[in-house]
């Protein structure tokens, strides 16, 4: 433990030069309000503004309910001094941190409760995702829960904060610092984003501070500038270990430090007399849960596979910098998603980790069927001056390893006229022609199944029932219908088949694909898995093709005109699109 202390007083000191430039500056320049401009706190407070936690849907507190002073919705309470030292007076009884009141203090409970209230009410909806685990932690540790308030400050409670100093994460560890507690940092994983763990980590950091200083109010001091500007103050204020009689010879942000911590804990213990109510981030507050990935694995697969925005990915696990869960042998990461999805995951792993959007599906197939189909048309970009891939995938709305892999980049140095392949247009997707010799029969999906289990029932790949199926991602419903198609003995086979035009191209629960179904034969029985559904009372299923219609449709069958084919298939006008179904009779002119 003694070599750990010296390890981080080592450390300490090597990064306090970082905030040593101004520690001269004088203590009235703190209640400037142009001072906010240089406070970390105040830059972190304003990024809740474009955090993409709060990209999502939003859930706002019940304000009538929490609204027990009946202020008006705009209104913003007003106090006297005298209200602030009461109120401080009964947190400084409560809590073994010294809570006082002055003019830095009220300085700063002015930005939280005057200044800046809609981030304000955003933080209160972060804190209540996040003290819990917070509480827990420092429970375990046995440390003061007050300690919670130090990461409003320090973060805004912004699990992807980053300082100019490059302190990252809810609790801003320096690299140097974060290693000491073991805290990995690779190109892919940075655990100071991981709000278990670099909570663990604080813990561990805070109990250390206190073995040094057995002062709670020099503990945050040396948090934030480090060990050795702290004994520098100390010594220049001949061995003083009151906060406030070393304050003068603190750096100038550490000499804010306090009160800051100060201000945050009393607005988010009053802040409903304050007429301020919570915000959540809808990203966080559903309830989630953890699954152990096995294999390497991008965030995009997983969004895909599973219909998960990315954002959501990215708000839910910051500790992955590439959006990517790397694989490794001797660690198994585990990632957040929404609880709804994690028996989905489960179900579908295997395919998860192979998953390939629909659109690499059908240029795979079309590929194999016409190699020429690989041909692609491209749309390229030139490189001006100052722009960088970060800023030029953003403009096309791709992301930067897309523009890596198309063009082959390894890093992302770009120079100003290089051209850049920047989208990739995939063919149209269309349904692929069924294999010649099969027949297609209907499945109704059981509550129970998922694309694998019906795959090994049938004998097909979970690829095939996607194209079949025009499926987006690994999802299916209970009554959904799915289209099989079912190979036929060679000595069953019909000579000519010529089955193309009577495959479905979407999802047959949509329009009169469905209606076909509710129409069938009423002595198929209802609980038979399989529906023979194209040799119906004479009856077959049509394709819509670009630029069909009715009439043109008509002229192909014997005897039938569009109000036939309208009143076969339940439709109110002559309208419809490609890939729809209509039933029309067997025989065909000609």
């Amino acid at each position: 433990m003694k070599i750990r202390i010296l390890s981080l007083i080592i450390t300490l000191t090597i990064n306090s030069f970082l905030f040593s430039q101004n520690r001269d500056s004088s203590q009235s320049n703190l209640i400037q309000s142009n001072y906010f401009s240089d406070v970390p706190m105040a830059a972190f407070l304003d990024s809740l503004a474009t955090s993409v936690m709060f990209k999502g849907r939003n859930i706002y507190a019940d304000s009538s309910a929490l609204n027990v002073h009946r202020y008006r919705a705009d209104e913003i309470p007003q106090f006297p001094d005298s209200v602030y030292k009461s109120r401080l007076r009964n947190m400084d009884i409560r809590s073994p941190f010294h809570y006082v009141y002055n003019e830095d203090v009220r300085t700063y409970i002015d930005l939280y409760a005057q200044r800046r209230r809609p981030m304000t009410s955003r933080l209160l909806g972060l804190a209540a995702y996040y003290f819990p685990l917070f509480e827990e932690q420092l429970a375990r540790h046995n440390l003061p829960l007050e300690l919670k308030y130090l990461a409003v400050i320090e973060s805004a409670l912004n699990s992807k904060a980053i300082s100019r100093v490059g302190a990252a994460g809810l609790w801003q560890f320096m690299y140097r610092t974060g290693k000491m507690y073991g805290l990995e940092v690779t190109s892919f994983v940075d655990d100071r984003f991981d709000p278990y763990k670099a909570t663990v980590a604080a813990c561990e950091h805070f109990e250390d501070l206190y073995r040094i200083y057995k002062d709670w109010s020099l503990v945050l001091a040396a948090y934030n500038a480090g060990s050795g500007n702290v004994n520098r103050a100390i010594r220049r204020a001949n061995g003083e270990l009151d906060y406030w009689k070393i304050r003068r010879f603190l750096p100038r942000e550490t000499q804010g430090y306090v009160p800051i911590f100060i201000a945050a804990s009393y607005v988010l213990n009053y802040a409903t007399e304050h007429n301020l109510y919570p915000v959540y981030p809808g990203y966080l507050f559903n309830e989630t849960d953890t699954v152990t990935i096995e294999q390497r694995l991008s965030f995009e697969q997983l969004s895909e596979a599973l219909s998960i925005p990315v954002d959501e990915l990215v708000a839910l696990n910051p500790t992955f910098k590439m959006n990517v869960i790397p694989s490794c042998d001797s660690i198994k990461y585990v990632i957040n998603m929404p609880l709804n999805k994690v028996g989905e995951f489960l179900a579908n792993d295997v395919e998860i980790y192979s998953f390939k959007t629909y659109e690499q599906l059908v240029r795979e197939d079309l590929a194999a069927r016409n190699p020429s189909s690989l041909i692609e048309p491209t749309k390229t970009h030139t490189v001006r001056s100052g722009e960088t891939l970060n800023t030029i995938a953003r403009r096309y709305g791709i992301t930067v390893s897309n523009i890596q892999k198309w063009n082959s980049i390894r890093g992302t140095t770009i120079h100003p006229g290089q051209r850049l392949i920047v989208s990739v247009e995939a063919p149209r997707p269309v349904v692929p022609e069924p294999p010649r010799n099969t027949r297609i029969e209907q499945y109704v999906v059981k509550r129970e199944d998922n694309l694998r289990t019906i795959a090994q029932r049938f004998e097909c790949s979970v690829d095939n029932l996607r194209l079949w199926n025009n499926l987006r991602n690994l999802s299916v419903e209970q009554g959904q219908i799915l289209t099989i198609h079912i190979p036929i003995p060679d000595e069953l086979a019909p000579a000519d088949s010529t089955e193309g035009e009577l495959i479905p191209q979407t999802n047959t629960s949509e329009t009169s694909g469905l209606n076909f179904i509710n129409e069938l034969d009423n002595n198929v029985n209802s609980d038979e898995t399989t529906i023979n559904s194209l040799t119906q009372n004479n009856f077959e299923l049509y394709i819509v093709k670009e630029g069909d219609t009715l009439w043109s449709i008509a002229q192909n069958y014997e005897g039938v005109s569009i109000d036939d084919i309208k009143q076969i298939n339940n439709l109110e006008n002559s309208s419809i699109l490609p890939g729809q179904q209509l039933k029309l009779p067997l025989q065909q002119k000609g």
